[in-house]
């Protein structure tokens, strides 16, 4: 299987010295990252304006920091940077002039012109007449289908229903309707918001449905963030404290009202919450007491014990900030008070010693940000209801448009208990770590690009499968070469070295060795015409855990992406090979997939997996899309289809 993996590059090679630049999709890289970081693929949708077919189109004169943090592409430096350039130099009169902002180079600039517009007076906002007429409707319907065993439920085809409105993030409002494969055929989970921002004093209300995202994530954090790793926005935490749950995700979010005040230099923002979620209840052996063992978060309600655990407790949530901001500082007081109908009570083994008992969760912070011409300092303070701590501290900072620097600290009790945070660090937890994180991106010119970071933290106390304290660190250094408009060459070294219980089946605490995993890959991106795209990429990991035979694992894959300017239709074509040693060799690949959908299979055995992805605007307003997939390995053939139907009206063009 590797010497096919290593011919198909080879054969293809001569053609790559002629080829042309093509810019990769950012949030790719980051989504598979993530997912390595995290070891799981259930990551976070995109974003809405990224990868829309019609994205919205924002004035550039009215454009909000909200606004610019959703799009998930600005880091804060440049969002500071482009408010104070508006702010003092006065409105903008072409796009062009974006190219005076201060750490804006040409390829950001590229990718946000889709969404930028000029605009008239800068201190005019769209009254609720204009944001009614001029926004956009759009309905969509998504099903499916996956080749399983027909004695389990799970040949029943998931359902998704949406319909949005959305005027550039200032009015909007939804529901969401879907049933995953195996569930019953009505639906079996149900969703929907109104949302109203920046009219007079309020500068949000949500009625329904919401994620509420503090601070840096040491509190509570529910809304779209990537993992540590290469770029500014791998450093901080950005992110609306409010944001209507338009996601699929049936767990992870709140149910009731939340609203943001603002008075010049001041913001109070307030919410509460209550509803049922997922969790799964024991009995102690007398009967007599009832508590919960986990939160399952899959969603998923297809067999008799998961449908037992569906909406089995209450939850009731408050909380918000307190704050005052001007042009270079910020600070805010941020609080979440989380509970249950029943306590939490975890397996009594050692490394649950600091796990949450009890029905209350209670954390309260100060988080602050501070900008000069030493570059962007903030931090965050923690602490949870015994005043147990939890401390992020970091510094951003471009030395330029071409070069940019941050580190981060943190330090996070073992002790300390949050319920849903999504902090700076390795688990992506506010746990049980304390680490330094350096990272610094350098594009001396159009052509090369240079990024990496290094991350050292420890675990003070046990972990699961890690039988004492340990130490850990992790790097990853990546080359980006464009040689011309059409081509794209990539070359990423990445290393974890962790601490692992040794397999041993006589002790009762097993003695912890070395696990280090290194991974190298190899990806081209190139246009050999104006409408095709190829991309060819080939990976290796080798796992290597104590004295034992290193594991390895490598995948390669080659794919054809063809838009065709002024047509009305795209198609993508991939086959991938991959073969490993086990589990702990597995590579994960980012693939294409329908528009607001996403997929990072983690690929381990031997095999070989083939798709395609058909879209097809029928005229202006409906869109259809399509995807098919064979993946054979362990000598068995699975297949699976999506098909999408989009109806999207949008007065605002």
């Amino acid at each position: 299987m590797r010497i096919v993996s290593y011919a198909i590059i080879i054969l293809l090679f001569p053609v790559l010295l002629n080829a042309q630049e093509m810019q990769e999709n950012w949030h790719e890289q980051e989504f598979e990252q993530s997912a390595m970081r995290t070891e799981t693929s259930d990551m976070p949708d995109l974003p809405d304006n990224i990868g829309n077919r019609n994205p919205e189109r924002y004035p550039v004169n009215q454009l909000t920091e909200e606004q610019m943090i959703s799009w998930g592409l600005l880091s804060p430096l440049q969002i500071h940077a482009f408010l104070w350039y508006r702010k003092t130099v006065g409105e903008l009169i072409s796009l062009m002039e974006l190219q005076s902002v201060p750490y804006w180079n040409p390829d950001l600039i590229r990718q946000l012109i889709p969404l930028l517009k000029l605009s008239g007076e800068a201190d005019r906002m769209p009254g609720i007449r204009q944001r009614w007429k001029e926004g956009r409707h759009s309905l969509t319907y998504r099903t499916g289908a996956k080749s399983t065993d027909p004695d389990t439920l799970q040949n029943r085809m998931p359902q998704l229903l949406t319909y949005r409105f959305n005027f550039r993030n200032l009015m909007q409002w939804g529901i969401t309707l879907e049933s995953d494969a195996g569930e019953s055929r009505r639906p079996d989970h149900a969703s929907g918001y109104v949302s109203l921002s920046r009219k007079g004093y309020v500068k949000q209300l949500i009625a329904g449905d919401y994620t509420v995202s503090l601070g840096q994530g040491l509190v509570h954090w529910q809304g779209h963030a990537f993992g540590l790793g290469t770029g500014m926005l791998s450093s901080y935490r950005q992110g609306a404290v409010f944001k209507p749950h338009s996601g699929r995700d049936e767990n992870r979010f709140h149910r009731g009202f939340a609203l943001s005040l603002g008075k010049e230099k001041w913001e109070l923002s307030l919410c509460y919450s209550k509803q049922r979620i997922d969790a799964n209840k024991i009995q102690d052996s007398s009967m007599q007491s009832i508590s919960i063992s986990s939160f399952p978060i899959s969603g998923l309600h297809r067999t008799l014990q998961e449908r037992e655990d569906k909406h089995a407790v209450n939850q009731i949530a408050g909380g918000g900030r307190l704050g005052w901001q001007s042009n270079r500082f910020r600070i805010f007081f941020n609080a979440m008070h989380t509970q249950f109908d029943y306590s939490v009570v975890k397996r009594d083994l050692p490394y649950n010693r600091y796990e949450t008992t009890g029905k209350v969760y209670g954390n309260a912070s100060l988080d602050a940000t501070w900008f000069n011409r030493a570059g962007m300092f903030f931090t965050e303070w923690g602490v949870d209801r015994q005043l147990d701590r939890a401390i992020t501290a970091g510094w951003l900072k471009s030395l330029d448009s071409k070069v940019d620097l941050s580190i981060l600290y943190r330090n996070i009790s073992p002790a300390y208990q949050a319920w849903q945070t999504n902090c700076l660090s390795q688990s992506g937890e506010a746990k049980n770590e304390k680490g330094l994180f350096f990272n610094i991106l350098c594009a001396p010119s159009a052509a090369h690009r240079f990024e990496g970071f290094m991350d050292f933290y420890n675990h003070p106390w046990l972990k699961a499968n890690v039988d004492g304290p340990s130490q850990a660190s992790a790097a990853t250094l990546q080359y980006q070469w464009k040689p011309n408009k059409k081509t794209e060459w990539t070359i990423r070294w990445q290393q974890d070295t962790k601490s692992a219980n040794a397999q041993s089946v006589d002790q009762a605490t097993r003695m912890i060795q070395q696990h280090r995993i290194t991974r190298w890959r190899c990806h081209l991106s190139f246009s050999p015409l104006e409408p095709i795209t190829l991309r060819i990429r080939h990976e290796i990991s080798i796992v290597k855990t104590g004295q034992n035979a290193p594991e390895k694992g490598s995948l390669s894959y080659v794919e054809f992406i063809c838009k065709p300017m002024m047509r009305n239709y795209s198609v993508s074509l991939r086959l991938t090979l991959f073969e490993s040693g086990g589990y702990d060799s597995r590579i994960y690949a980012y693939e294409r997939d329908l528009p607001a959908f996403h997929t990072i299979p983690a690929f381990f055995g031997a095999g070989s997996r083939i798709y395609g992805v058909v879209g097809w605007k029928w005229n202006k307003t409906i869109h259809l899309s399509a995807k098919w997939l064979a993946d054979w390995r362990s000598a068995k053939l699975q297949q699976e289809w999506r098909l999408q139907i989009s109806w999207q009206l949008n007065r605002d063009a």
